[in-house]
């Protein structure tokens, strides 16, 4: 036993660093399952081993006043888990449930951690949470699903210790707001958030899945799906110096009173705004996204944006409909402070985004006239498609580009949440007028497109997507292949034939809400053929890893 402590000890240093001088408490397999009926708290480190089940009653609750690592793996996930699992979802009764998880200790690593079914008790204060962090978190390929904390934050991160989520899954929560950041450091990496609910506007205007009052925000590679609030966006930031890249955020909506008017009242997608602490240069920087078929009926745009600088660049904006004006962007000041309002969207496509009002612009400006949209595609001229209210409208650029049609491989045929846009692919069609009419000077526009394919420097497509087969001369002395990943048949039925595929790397396929379903190490052949006859119908990314860099490009199976 002794021995075993030993090494604890020496991985809690390693892992967790210096820790004070007692004794690690363990948690078995051997022991699992454990269960919690009152309020527990840990003072010593804690470590936890692969396989373990936590089972909780009503007012189960876990404190955790030391560093954690509750060490799961992909073949033995952790478990915190309700005994009674039938009542978390209804408030009005007592039953069902548990009463959450607090961290307050110096670190805190999750991996392969399951949490479902927390549910704080009907009317309880609204200062209390499911999910409590003053620690340092990371939580790594982790299920968050079935936690129920209305009138509540679920999640709450309160303190300048950083706070960290990758690859994990975020699904059927409700409360208030689901995951509030404040004063750390945040990092939201290929994660999936879908069908969640944040339903209380009475009690807050609120946002439906992050609220990030942090330092510092990087929200990359996520899945936004079927979110819903009755309040404002499914992202929202608040602290600045924010980077959002890479994300598919579509079909959530938000259902509170229509038409509301103020620096609170829009974005179905992303609410972007700064509280204290402005940037002299830029706030937030918005690249690579897909924003399809979202629906905002409580205010204005699919994007807002009030009170800060944002450069909006190389994102595609397709099919969203919002109440009033500004269906793609909407751009807001009070007047107060004109300096405080700067955005630049440069190489977007604002392609079928609608409003219920008679206003169809694509663009609304109220207050501020430090606005610039170069090499954007829209439908008619800058003329039409902005709506600006004590304002002047913007200067128009001749690198704006009409167009009736941008032609996406497989886009969502109209505007609104009724068109599913999960499996769609808004990717370019090699004659699309996007290809090759972007600019990279002034537009961030970084080393990957939303696939994680190469940006080619200096000419670069309109929107999130670099062209899959396009070639073109005239930088140096060669010609450039966007995509390295040459996939045949695609569209596929029982198989499929992956060319340029480089020996010794990693070849990953993960269906749209980022399961792994195919795995090959170590390849020794420059083409790799995989039996796709077990696959459901249905888009999937397939990946070459190599090194720091990773070739992606999109596999459709249609039996």
């Amino acid at each position: 036993m002794k021995t075993i402590f030993t090494r604890l000890s020496i991985l809690f240093m390693v892992l967790l660093g210096s820790f004070a001088a007692f004794a690690t408490q363990v948690f078995t397999i051997q022991n699992s399952p454990y269960t919690i009926t009152t309020p527990m708290s840990y003072y010593d480190s804690v470590y936890i081993e692969p396989g373990v089940v936590f089972l909780f009653g009503p007012s189960g609750k876990m404190s955790f006043h030391g560093s954690v690592l509750a060490d799961g793996s992909s073949d033995g996930g952790i478990m915190f888990r309700a005994v009674d699992t039938t009542g978390w979802s209804n408030n009005q009764v007592q039953n069902g449930g548990w009463s959450g998880l607090e961290f307050v200790g110096e670190r805190a690593i999750l991996n392969y951690c399951t949490i479902r079914d927390i549910k704080k008790p009907y009317n309880q204060s609204a200062t209390t949470y499911g999910f409590f962090v003053e620690s340092k978190m990371v939580m790594d390929n982790c299920k968050i699903y079935h936690n129920n904390c209305n009138n509540q934050r679920f999640i709450f991160q309160n303190s300048a210790r950083n706070f960290e989520m990758n690859r994990c899954e975020f699904y059927e929560n409700q409360s208030t707001y689901l995951i509030s950041t404040h004063y750390s450091e945040s990092t939201f990496t290929n994660c999936n958030f879908h069908h969640n609910l944040s339903d209380n506007y009475s009690f807050y205007p609120v946002y439906s899945v992050i609220d990030n009052d942090s330092r510092k925000t990087t929200i990359r590679g996520n899945t936004f799906y079927k979110n819903q609030s009755s309040g404002n966006s499914v992202v929202t930031c608040t602290g600045g110096n924010g980077l959002i890249e890479g994300n598919l955020i579509a079909n959530n909506s938000n259902t509170g009173p229509s038409q509301q008017c103020g620096s609170n009242d829009g974005g179905a997608a992303l609410f972007l705004t700064v509280f204290s602490n402005h940037s002299d240069t830029l706030d937030y920087l918005v690249r690579n996204n897909v924003i399809a078929n979202n629906y905002n009926r409580n205010g204005h745009g699919t994007v807002y944006i009030a009170h800060a600088k944002v450069a909006f660049n190389n994102n595609t904006l397709v099919n969203n409909l919002v109440a009033v004006d500004g269906s793609g962007l909407f751009v807001f000041s009070n007047g107060l402070n004109l300096s405080l309002t700067k955005v630049t969207a440069k190489n977007n496509i604002f392609s079928g985004n609608k409003t219920e009002s008679t206003f169809q612009q694509t663009i609304g400006i109220w207050g501020t006239n430090d606005i610039r949209l170069e090499r954007n595609t829209f439908k008619s001229s800058i003329s039409q498609e902005v709506y600006y209210n004590y304002t002047t409208l913007p200067a128009d650029t001749p690198n704006n580009m009409m167009t009736n049609s941008v032609d996406f491989v497989n886009p969502t045929t109209a505007a609104g949440i009724v068109y599913d846009a999960l499996q769609k692919d808004f990717s370019l069609q090699d004659q699309s007028v996007c290809v090759n009419r972007g600019v990279a000077t002034g537009t961030y526009t970084g080393a990957y497109d939303f696939m994680g394919n190469n940006r080619v420097v200096d000419i670069v497509d309109i929107g999130a997507y670099e062209n899959q087969t396009a070639t073109f001369t005239g930088i140096g002395d060669m010609a450039l292949t966007k995509k390295v990943l040459q996939l045949y048949p695609n569209p596929c039925t029982n198989y499929v034939t992956i060319n340029n595929v480089q020996q010794g790397k990693t070849l990953l396929v993960w269906d749209i809400m980022g399961h792994l379903v195919y795995k090959q190490e170590h390849i020794k052949e420059a083409s790799v053929n995989i039996n796709t006859s077990h696959f459901a119908n249905g888009n999937y990314y397939v990946d070459l890893s190599s090194g720091n860099t990773i070739y992606r490009n999109v596999l459709t199976v249609a039996h």
